[in-house]
């Protein structure tokens, strides 16, 4: 297991396979537990991916996941559960999770200093993701950083 700042995930659906190199996360909240929204993604590294940003050519976004407070595994194999949605734009590979298993193994996450726009300096969390798809697996360590676009907050007035 690596707690290191690499990201390198493998996706294998039939006979295509992809490495996915970057990974990003935003904020999903607030809410009781705050939540993160990661997106892996074998775009152009160092990239915080916005709206109007290249897309990469894989992506897989992973939601549910709850902000982590220790190392205990986040697994998901029903709605509302953690899930993992590959999105391919060349067209070869797209799928929902039918199982996954996040587990954190680092991080410096701060979800009301985002809230409040006041992010740490150093602001990641690094996970192991194994995952099942129909026809495939996702497997790999991520280390991803914060990204402001992809929170999704509910400031207060």
């Amino acid at each position: 297991m690596s707690n290191g700042q690499e990201t390198a995930t493998t996706i294998r659906l039939g006979a295509n396979q992809r490495v996915l190199t970057s990974a990003y996360f935003g904020y999903e909240a607030p809410g009781n537990p705050w939540a993160l929204w990661v997106e892996r993604n074998n775009g152009a590294p160092g990239e915080c991916p916005t709206e109007t940003s290249p897309r990469p050519p894989q992506l897989v976004d992973v939601h549910k996941v709850k902000v982590p407070v220790d190392a205990t595994p986040q697994v998901g194999s029903v709605p509302g559960e953690p899930t993992a949605t590959l999105v391919d734009f060349e067209g070869a590979l797209t799928t929902h999770s039918t199982s996954l298993a996040f587990t954190p193994v680092a991080a410096s996450l701060c979800p009301t200093c985002a809230l409040n726009e006041t992010p740490p300096e150093s602001h990641f969390v690094a996970f192991e993701m194994n995952g099942l798809y129909a026809d495939g697996a996702i497997t790999g360590h991520g280390y991803a950083t914060s990204c402001p676009s992809l929170d999704s907050l509910k400031r207060r007035k």
